[in-house]
């Protein structure tokens, strides 16, 4: 049985519509009329409902993160059917949330130099200071986003993790930079608590970013003493966090450790060898005590497939002795230090304290982060926006 609908202007001037409704039903590959209803309803009651309809999408446009078809999905389900003909169109709709929440944002700056960041937006949605450091470093720029009670819950941090996110980030930043740690007694849960929004990836401008972030922290007489801090292998970074927290143990994601011996295997072409062969397992002596890596390193060279010899050497001067410097005539060698020594990469003490052996949970955090944000290089009051209502 099937129903068609026929809207047609009344004729008796009265401001009224008939939608005239015939029920069918399909037998023997044709459709028989079952019945023919005229119905008559005011339009005005629709308008209405629909005017109330559409200032509720601009409402739910300007205080959440919502996807536009989400907004008008959970707005026009509940709506009768009568009142559909005078709704606008759904691209219509979609057009009118991205206006309104334009509307709420300056123009978007087209240079470091442009950007003034309002006093709305350097408050948390609760009223609290959020922007609490926007300094220029040379050409660079730093916008430290983080609240009291953060440092408060950072001081307190067994671990920090730090990492960056570059896909949303507006077209005059580099990256979204952010440092996260474990809170509650129990460490089960793992926040974000600094965003920095910076325009480089050198170790002046990181060196730069965790002094503020201990300026900050010393302002409301709070000292950050980190105990262990987990990154991946950035150089700058790495260097940066030794400087400004000299007590603290670097650490380097293992994940990350994986992946860049994969793509050096990858690029040798021994990407089956690899798999197939047991004795080709060079990432197990994260397992071990930092100390022990470097022997164990040399018992495993004598089992380590022919073919394998540049990965290995690859691997010995990065990350276990570093580059021989000079051949001497006693027969030894003098080498440069590895650029990622066995205490950075080894996680044998970090399953012994409980720190986590990757950035994983950061990293999950920024493909939550990159999906509510839904679009690359978004604009940089969006983005803060966005990071009030992630605070």
């Amino acid at each position: 049985m099937d129903e068609v609908c026929e809207i047609i202007q009344s004729q008796k001037g009265n401001n009224k519509i008939n939608v005239r409704r015939a029920t069918t039903i399909f037998l023997d590959g044709k459709h028989y009329l079952k019945n023919f209803v005229d119905h008559h309803h005011s339009p005005q009651a629709s308008k209405v409902k629909v005017a109330k309809t559409v200032a509720q999408i601009k409402q739910q446009a300007r205080e959440t993160r919502d996807k536009p078809v989400q907004i008008i999905q959970n707005n026009i389900i509940n709506m009768s059917q009568d009142d559909h003909p005078y709704m606008p169109s759904k691209n219509a709709l979609r057009t009118t949330i991205k206006r309104v929440r334009r509307a709420e944002l300056p123009p978007q700056p087209q240079n470091i130099g442009e950007l003034n960041v309002p006093n709305p937006l350097c408050l948390t949605l609760n009223g609290d200071p959020f922007l609490v450091k926007d300094l220029m470093v040379g050409t660079d720029r730093i916008l430290l986003f983080t609240t009291q009670m953060n440092i408060q819950r950072l001081s307190q941090a067994q671990f920090w993790l730090m990492d960056g996110t570059f896909r949303t980030v507006p077209t005059i930043f580099c990256q979204l930079y952010t440092i996260h740690a474990p809170v509650g007694s129990t460490n089960s849960r793992i926040l974000p608590l600094i965003y920095a929004l910076i325009t480089s990836k050198t170790e002046q401008i990181y060196r730069c970013l965790f002094e503020e972030i201990v300026d900050f922290a010393a302002e409301h007489n709070i000292i950050l003493q980190p105990s262990t801090i987990l990154t991946d292998f950035e150089q700058a970074s790495i260097y940066a966090s030794r400087y400004v927290f000299p007590n603290a143990r670097n650490k380097g994601c293992f994940f990350h450790l994986g992946q860049s011996g994969w793509r050096k295997i990858q690029s040798c072409g021994l990407a089956i060898r690899y798999g197939n062969d047991e004795q080709f397992r060079l990432f197990a002596l994260a397992f071990l005590p930092s100390q022990e890596i470097p022997d164990a390193f040399d018992t495993l060279k004598l089992v380590m497939p022919q073919e394998a010899n540049i990965v290995t050497q690859w691997f010995e001067e990065n990350y276990v002795r570093g580059k021989i410097r000079q051949h001497l005539r006693n027969g030894s060698t003098t080498r440069s230090a590895p650029l990622f020594p066995p205490s950075l990469w080894s996680v044998y003490d970090s399953m012994e304290t409980g720190v986590p052996r990757t950035q994983n949970v950061a990293e999950a955090w920024h493909h939550r982060w990159n999906t509510l944000v839904g679009q690359s290089h978004a604009g940089i009051y969006t983005i803060i926006k966005e990071l009030q209502k992630e605070q």
